[in-house]
């Protein structure tokens, strides 16, 4: 493997970045599934026509 140019302080920085943006997005799909489940939920239940 080869080594890496970057500083110690700047490798420790990228990769609070990177974790953070793996934590958010982890956070934004569970959002949408329940979105998801939400909009399923919706358009799977009876419509009623008042006539």
């Amino acid at each position: 493997m080869a080594i890496s140019s970057r500083s110690a302080n700047e490798g420790d920085a990228i990769n609070a970045i990177l974790a953070a943006v793996g934590y958010n997005f982890r956070r934004l799909i569970c959002w949408l599934r329940l979105l998801l489940w939400q909009i399923i939920a919706t358009l799977a239940k009876p419509r009623v026509n008042p006539a």
